[in-house]
């Protein structure tokens, strides 16, 4: 696939910011194979904070399409590799997020 080459000859990083822009432009299937390109290039290169970052991004957007479940999964992975990072901020944003989706969805009374 011509994108994949593209994608992959860019940095993790470069592709979270492209996701990004494109989710503050409301293009979000593009936001989504951006985030989706951004972690699979961060797993690649080892670029924990990128990955934690896009995972915690992507369930933001997951959820909001009425991909809670998803959404859950990616925020719990987000946590993971912030925790394993040492990153205790995007940790804590991870859980945030897994909380926010949960009270939003009812999934804790």
């Amino acid at each position: 696939m011509p994108g994949n080459s593209c994608a992959s000859a860019r940095s993790a990083a470069d592709l979270l910011r492209d996701a990004r822009a494109g989710e503050r432009a409301a293009r979000i299937p593009e936001a989504i194979v951006s985030y989706e390109a951004a972690i699979a290039g961060a797993e690649r290169a080892g670029e924990h904070l990128v990955l934690a970052e896009a995972l915690r991004r992507l369930a933001v957007v997951r959820h909001r399409r009425g991909d809670s479940a998803d959404a859950r999964e990616l925020c719990r992975r987000s946590h993971a590799v912030s925790r394993h990072a040492g990153d205790t901020v995007l940790a804590g944003e991870a859980l945030n997020t897994l909380g926010g989706i949960d009270l939003e969805t009812d999934a804790i009374a």
